[in-house]
């Protein structure tokens, strides 16, 4: 699966992102987080969608990369692009 990306947290705190890079990731959807691979099961190809992942389906009580604090609720701008 082919897609853009942009990751923020509830205050609008960016966090990572694919579109500065200009390209976008290419990921198996059984390596996603669980919350995108919730929302990208549902998503159809070229579709634009913002999904609010609670802590659960994202990092959980670990957190990650020392910017996500433990049980964080993420905000993330999906493109898919290609299945």
């Amino acid at each position: 699966m082919t897609l853009h990306y942009r990751g923020s947290l509830v205050d609008g705190a960016e966090f990572d992102e694919s579109y500065s890079r200009g390209e976008p990731i290419s990921l198996p959807l059984e390596g996603a987080m669980p919350g995108w691979k919730a929302a990208l099961e549902l998503m159809p190809e070229g579709a634009r969608w913002q999904v609010v992942i609670p802590p659960s389906l994202a990092y959980g009580e670990t957190g990650a990369g020392g910017f996500i604090e433990p049980n964080t609720t993420l905000i993330f701008e999906l493109e898919r692009l290609a299945s």
